[in-house]
């Protein structure tokens, strides 16, 4: 949000500079992939001029300061959240004969799902699953009557996309029959989000290439591979018949040491990390050296 403010200050200061619509979002909700569209459907380009191209930066830890990194195609992964209700029967710890556990169901879901991008997703295919948060029980001595595990899973494509939900339920379901669950107390699994994969539009990142390298000089402007990250960033560009795409990321690591060793899981703090701190002066500037240079090659006077 600084970048975007510092953007909007500087072009309006060189307005000879550039010419037509410019249109700044400061969306909220990306982190549960509900923000984009929940302004695209309340008439974001409806009430607003519809764009020719739309462009967003992330804070990036595995960058040092100072630099931006961004590829053509594919950038960061679809993403899809998930809960799972695994319902049991419950009792009284001493009895669990009498019962139908629902925290060892959720253990064993647990496990097995571990074993679906192992055993059932291609081994060149990038996915991951992972299950983030489990809520049941109230007492050591109680054996509940349901669990909830909350399931995030990631994927570049459709095919895998569809793998994925459909093996998470079958797994689940699969185990409930195992320990004897009637069919009226089946797990539920409800949807919460799903988003495409971020896809850079090959022209437009490689006119975004061209001018930050002009604004930052050649060797701070990095070529990165594909990430496992998630943004609804990605739902512009499924809007209508489509918006090309370009999304960079603004590195934040002191120096060029430290953003080896975060990428190579060396080192902490990354984001969501509460000790994630980027060199404020260094890294805002660079982010918003990048957007006006973006903007004067695509609104150039």
């Amino acid at each position: 949000m600084t970048v975007l403010v510092g953007t909007a200050r500087l072009l309006m200061e060189r307005r000879d500079l550039w010419q037509g619509t410019l249109v700044l979002v400061a969306q909220p909700l990306e982190e549960v992939g509900a923000g984009a569209l929940a302004m695209i459907e309340d008439g974001l380009f409806t009430r607003f001029p519809h764009p020719d191209f739309a462009l967003a930066l992330h804070v990036a830890p595995s960058l040092a300061a100072g630099t931006v990194g961004l590829r053509e195609g594919l950038f960061w992964a679809g993403c899809a959240s998930l809960d799972i209700v695994i319902r049991g029967i419950g009792g009284h710890g001493s009895r669990p004969h009498e019962t139908k556990d629902p925290i060892v169901m959720a253990a064993e879901t647990i496990l097995l799902l571990q074993t679906i991008v192992s055993r059932e997703i291609s081994p060149i295919e990038p996915a991951v699953l992972s299950v983030g948060s489990i809520h049941g029980g109230t007492k050591g001595n109680i054996i509940p009557e349901e669990v909830v595990l909350q399931v995030n899973y990631r994927y570049f494509s459709d095919a895998t996309a569809r793998h994925l939900r459909s093996a998470i339920e079958r797994t689940a379901r699969g185990v409930a029959v195992a320990t004897g669950i009637a069919e009226e107390l089946m797990p539920i699994v409800i949807d919460q989000y799903s988003g495409p994969p971020i896809n850079n539009d090959p022209e437009l990142a490689h006119r975004m290439i061209s001018a930050f390298r002009g604004a930052l000089g050649n060797e701070k402007v990095i070529r990165t591979d594909r990430y496992t990250f998630s943004d609804d960033f990605s739902q512009f560009g499924t809007h209508g018949s489509g918006i090309p795409l370009c999304y960079f990321l603004l590195g934040t690591a002191e120096n060029q040491c430290d953003a080896e060793k975060v990428a190579a899981n060396m080192a902490s703090p990354g984001i969501h990390n509460p000790s994630f701190a980027p060199p404020p002066e260094q890294s805002i500037k660079t982010g918003v050296k990048a957007m006006v240079a973006a903007i004067l090659e695509l609104l150039p006077r």
